[in-house]
């Protein structure tokens, strides 16, 4: 027969040390249910028939175990719950505010603590602030360097009133026997300067009325030039007024090619008196064309006008005896010229470009080079 003290060894019931030994036959044999298993610390269910009691040295390993403080691992999940926390913002929010940051180039990195988080926030608004005061102080310059410019040449501007026209109202009727206002006319500086600069009234402009208007003119000595305005309304007379009746056989391209302002006088040299005509053109190609087309009928045209009868006279007989218009390239004053001769050498006529927007038509050689010099002066002369 056993012996009892042997059937309850740790072998064969489970006993294990610090216990009080029960024997088998004593301890109650039930079924522990899922909630006791739980409760009795997580175990496993035990089959029936077996100790539901758990195990002292596990329970104190386990105890021992959870009661040591273990710090929690540190994720990305944290430290956005933390940011979310600090900030007083949403997930949504702090997901645009990295895209955002992200399209600018900028490297978004999560503070490692509530105090660095103002410190990111003043280092990515500081180049703001800097960009904001150099954009002030460059307005705040260019400021103070206009009002310095204006207190200094202030004095030297010319006044808002003087550049505004003025316009006066329309004059009151002019009552019986009161003598009419005089007109003043306003000429601009002159084409060419002059000894002698006279004012010649026009009642009529065509070409005999007004070749017997300034023939009187002729025997003025010196260089002088004849400013030509109207006898009814003291108008400056145009190129449009006079050229056209002269210029019967000019090709309409040319008349219309020369511009309003002209010039005409004479210059007496050496018992000579040298007619001269200055005309101004828009279109240098149209007008050299015009000219050269032109030539045949030239001093048939404007013969009258600058030439003497006798000169034109000879000229006429050259003509007819050469069976040509006379005219050949020259050079007067380091200017292309074109000339027509008599068998003598002397000069019927003589015509020239003094540049892209000056003709001179004259009757001497002398009287081509002086007109150059005095249109060079009066260019000169303000």
């Amino acid at each position: 027969m056993p012996d009892p003290l042997v059937q309850g060894t740790p072998q064969s019931s489970g006993w294990v040390p610090n216990t009080p030994f029960v024997p088998a036959s004593e301890r109650p044999q039930v079924s522990p249910t899922p909630s006791d298993a739980l409760k009795a610390g997580n175990q496993p269910m035990v089959p029936s028939g077996t100790s539901a009691y758990p195990d002292p040295l596990q329970s104190a390993l386990k105890t021992r175990v959870e009661s040591a403080s273990v710090s929690p691992l540190r994720t990305y999940q944290s430290d956005l719950a933390f940011a979310m926390k600090s900030q007083n913002t949403s997930a949504v929010q702090m997901v645009a505010r990295e895209q955002d940051r992200g399209s600018q180039g900028m490297v978004t990195t999560m503070p490692k603590n509530p105090n660095q988080s103002g410190l990111v926030q003043q280092q990515s608004s500081l180049p703001k602030i800097v960009f904001a005061i150099a954009i002030i102080l460059f307005v705040g310059g260019v400021g103070f360097l206009g009002y310095a410019a204006y207190v200094r040449f202030a004095p030297s501007l010319p006044s808002l009133a003087s550049l505004v026209p003025s316009f006066s109202e329309k004059p009151a009727p002019q009552k019986p026997n009161t003598p009419a206002p005089v007109v003043t006319r306003t000429i601009s500086r002159p084409l060419v300067s002059a000894e002698v600069a006279r004012d010649v009234s026009v009642m009529q402009t065509s070409p005999a009325a007004l070749t017997v208007t300034l023939a009187p003119f002729r025997s003025e000595s010196g260089f002088t030039r004849l400013d030509l305005f109207r006898a009814t309304t003291s108008v400056p007379l145009v190129t449009a007024d006079f050229l056209p009746g002269f210029g019967r056989n000019a090709l309409p391209e040319l008349l219309r090619s020369f511009e309003p302002r002209f010039a005409f006088g004479y210059f007496a040299h050496q018992n000579e008196s040298d007619a001269y005509l200055i005309l101004t053109t828009r279109s240098y190609s149209q007008t050299f064309a015009g000219m050269l087309s032109w030539e045949k009928d030239l001093v048939r045209d404007l013969g009258k006008l600058v030439m003497t009868p006798a000169r034109e006279d000879a000229y006429r007989a050259r003509v007819a005896e050469t069976k040509s218009t006379l005219f050949t390239d020259d050079v007067l004053s380091n200017k292309d010229v074109r000339v027509a001769r008599n068998t003598d050498g002397s000069v019927f006529l003589v015509y020239g470009f003094l540049d892209i927007e000056t003709v001179v038509i004259t009757t001497s050689e002398q009287a081509f080079v002086e007109v150059i010099d005095r249109v060079r002066t009066a260019r000169i002369i303000k």
